[in-house]
């Protein structure tokens, strides 16, 4: 199955549930465990840690003050400790406008059971830290937006803008990418999270570097027709370094400074697998493009 880059806190009662799940979330998934989260209105104060069985940033390292400084994480708001609380990624690209994934709106009760929508009130953004046991400012969500055309049992399309109820001041915002550039040029990847499949997570925000690849390329490694024009994979052929589950919705940026938002992680199979590669979520594409641009304001 084709899993998403998320991660949640899980109550002990789904334990068993986990471990019967775990080797599905190794082969195709959304970088993220959101359809392991969840809803605020049943997390129990007594939490068994998201990290466990949780994959994220693979072949990476500690990400300095400069490496993509709008990297937010998305939090749920009943989960006080944001070690435990993080599900996701998202970028500032205003003071008061993130982009993540649209998957990232989303939870499960169990693991087959329907998708739900997270409601504002039940999630809330961190700003302004790269460790998630050391300092940050937990922030309001007032609004969320996802794409009109993402389809909670596809993968295409997937963006979403949340709006904040305070500002952030004193760091810059990731800018939007009008152009891919070339394949083989590298992307910045970052997230919090381990280091495998299967294996614990970081507190410390992780950064890796892996390069675009051709579509062709990436959808030999899945399905004909599976990788859209809203969609952007990096990685590289002999595996060792990716994305993975709890980096949905972060950035993907380039340039020289890596500035320029032009992915966001979205899905893959598995996680830094040979020949398999990160599927990202085309920011230069015109109709992802245009979207975020209609809620910046």
């Amino acid at each position: 199955m084709i899993s998403t880059r998320t991660s949640g806190a899980i109550p002990l009662a789904l334990i068993s549930l986990i471990l019967i799940s775990t080797s599905a979330r190794a082969q195709q998934v959304s970088k993220t465990d959101a359809d392991m989260t969840v809803p605020p209105a049943v997390v129990q104060s007594t939490l068994e840690t998201k990290k466990e069985g949780g994959i994220l940033i693979v072949g990476g390292t500690a990400a300095g003050p400069n490496d993509n400084p709008f990297q937010v994480g998305l939090l749920v708001k009943a989960v006080g400790d944001n070690f435990n609380a993080q599900f996701c990624g998202g970028s500032l690209i205003a003071p008061d406008v993130v982009v993540t994934a649209a998957h990232c709106n989303y939870y499960r009760e169990t693991k087959n059971g329907p998708k739900l929508l997270r409601k504002p009130s039940e999630v809330q953004v961190l700003t302004g830290t790269r460790n998630l046991t050391q300092g940050g400012v937990r922030r309001d969500v007032t609004a969320i937006w996802q794409h009109p055309n993402y389809k909670t049992n596809g993968n295409n399309y997937d963006v979403a803008v949340w709006k904040l109820s305070t500002q952030v001041q004193g760091i810059p915002f990731a800018q939007l990418a009008t152009t891919d550039g070339t394949v083989g040029s590298e992307l910045l990847v970052t997230g919090w999270g381990a280091t495998g499949e299967g294996k614990g997570s970081s507190p410390v925000l992780l950064k890796v570097s892996v390069p675009v690849v051709s579509h062709a390329t990436c959808e030999a490694a899945y399905a004909p027709g599976s990788i859209t024009p809203q969609m952007l994979c990096a990685g590289f052929g002999p595996g060792g370094k990716d994305s993975c589950q709890g980096d949905s919705g972060g950035p993907a940026t380039r340039s020289r400074d890596n500035m320029t938002l032009t992915g966001i992680v979205s899905y893959g199979w598995g996680c830094a697998r040979p020949e398999i590669y990160g599927v990202y979520t085309r920011v230069s594409d015109p109709e992802i493009r245009d979207f975020i641009r209609q809620h910046l304001n």
